[in-house]
């Protein structure tokens, strides 16, 4: 209607969402932002994310950091774990997710430094209910995990150790594990 602010209308469509239990989040970066190997400062990043979410009322963050030059050089999980407990430090009620690539889940027999084995050892907690990992297992085509036993029981090829059971055996929470795998 005549008078109505941008932020009045936003406000009304996500109650009508959140009505429905839907949540409206903000996805960072993706497969061609890379933020770290970039030199951004993860406190800044994570600032200006929560004063986004704040500022549009959303219901959270999702990371969808695939920097995987900063893992190879060891620089990826501190970049992470300091973006995700900035990001919980300034929105303590928000919703926090993450969408690694499955191979970031490989550990140290890939990444020197862990990759999200290490982050979520550090910042896996405050990843919690209804907050998860969002595996982007759809990522790699059709290798390593294009049957049902590599996808959730043993990876194996270039991957190692990656599978859905993998990764729980590493410690992280099943309830955090969401796949991302098209369904064809």
């Amino acid at each position: 209607t005549f008078g109505t602010t941008d932020a009045q209308i936003r406000s009304t469509i996500k109650g009508l969402y959140n009505d429905k239990g839907i949540k409206l989040m903000v996805s960072a970066f993706g497969a061609t932002e890379h933020p770290t190997t970039a030199g951004v400062d993860p406190v800044v990043c994570a600032t200006d994310l929560a004063n986004y979410v704040s500022s549009y009322n959303l219901d959270g963050v999702d990371i969808d950091w695939e920097d995987t030059a900063a893992f190879q050089a060891g620089t990826g999980e501190a970049w992470l774990i300091t973006l995700t407990k900035t990001l919980r430090q300034l929105l303590p009620n928000a919703i926090i997710t993450h969408a690694p690539q499955a191979p970031y889940f490989a550990g140290t027999s890939i990444y020197p430094k862990g990759a999200y084995i290490a982050v979520d050892q550090a910042v896996g907690s405050m990843i919690q209910f209804l907050q998860f990992y969002n595996v982007q297992f759809y990522n790699q085509d059709t290798t390593p995990y294009n049957t049902a036993y590599k996808l959730f029981n043993v990876s194996g090829g270039w991957a190692p150790g990656t599978s859905v059971n993998e990764i729980i055996a590493k410690g992280v929470p099943m309830n955090k594990i969401v796949v991302g795998k098209a369904a064809t």
